[in-house]
C-alpha cells in the first residue's frame, strides 16, 4: 500500500454489552477518536470494511452508518459476515486512509458509482487519487451461478477503471469473498481469463457470508492509474 495510504487497525466497540446499534456507534466513536488523533480527516477515508457476527444485523449496522458516514465524501465499502474471536462482539470496523504530507492539502477523491438512499448504504463503489484506484463489488443480478456473478462483478471493473483513466493490466490486488469455498476454481478461472497473461497481482480468498444469501461473491481490486 502506498505510503500515503495509512491503514487503521480492527476497530471493536469498547462496551460489548449492547446490541449491533450501540456496539457500532461505538465503534465509530473510537474511529473518530483514532482519526483525530492521526490528524487525518473523515473526508480522507477510502476504504471501508466491516465484520459482521451475523448477517441478520446487517440492516441495524447500515443504518448507524448512514448516520455517521459523510454524505459527499462516501469511502468504498464493503461487509461480510465472520465470527469474532470474542463471543461479545457483533461487528468489527477496518479502514484505510489518505494521509496527506504534513502541511498539503487533501488530494482531490474522485468517486464513482455513489450508492444512497432508503435502506441502502451509503458508500460508493469505487474511488480513485493521483494514482491510486479501487473498487469493491457484489454483482447486481444474482441468478445462482458464481460464474455468471463474477462476470458480472468484473465487467463492472472495466466501467470503472476506465472511468478513472486506468485498466485492469494495473491492477496490484485482489480480495475475494465466497459464500462457498467450492466457488473457489471457477471464480479463479473467470479472475485469470480476465487479468490475462501480463498482470499478476496478489490475490486473497475467503469464506464469508454475504449481505444477502444469493449473492455468492464479493471482489475488491487495487490498481495503479496510468
Amino acid at each position: 500500500m502506498r505510503r500515503d495510504i495509512i491503514y487503521i487497525p480492527p476497530i471493536r466497540a469498547r462496551d460489548l454489552s449492547g446490541g449491533i446499534r450501540a456496539q457500532m456507534r461505538d465503534a465509530l466513536d473510537v474511529v473518530d477518536t483514532w482519526l483525530t488523533e492521526a490528524g487525518i480527516q473523515r473526508e480522507s477515508l477510502l476504504i471501508a470494511h466491516i465484520w459482521l457476527r451475523d448477517m441478520s444485523l446487517f440492516a441495524d449496522m447500515t443504518s448507524v452508518w448512514n448516520d455517521w458516514v459523510l454524505p459527499n465524501a462516501l469511502p468504498s465499502r464493503s461487509c461480510v459476515s465472520r465470527v469474532p474471536t470474542h463471543p461479545d462482539v457483533l461487528v468489527e470496523l477496518e479502514f484505510s486512509a489518505l494521509q496527506p504530507a504534513r502541511g498539503m492539502p487533501v488530494p482531490a477523491i474522485e468517486r464513482y458509482g455513489v450508492v444512497q438512499g432508503p435502506g441502502r448504504p451509503h458508500m460508493c463503489l469505487s474511488l480513485a487519487f493521483d494514482t491510486w484506484f479501487t473498487a469493491c463489488l457484489v454483482p447486481s443480478d444474482t441468478r445462482p451461478g458464481a460464474s455468471h456473478q463474477t462476470r458480472q462483478i468484473l465487467e463492472r471493473f472495466d466501467s470503472f477503471l476506465s472511468q478513472a483513466s486506468t485498466d485492469r493490466s494495473c491492477n496490484r490486488a485482489v480480495q475475494v469473498w465466497l459464500s462457498d469455498l467450492k466457488d473457489f476454481d471457477t471464480v479463479g478461472a473467470q479472475l485469470r481469463l480476465w487479468l490475462g497473461d501480463t498482470c499478476h497481482p496478489s490475490i486473497v480468498c475467503m469464506r464469508a457470508d454475504m449481505a444477502t444469501p444469493d449473492i455468492a461473491v464479493e471482489i475488491r481490486i487495487i490498481a495503479d492509474r496510468n
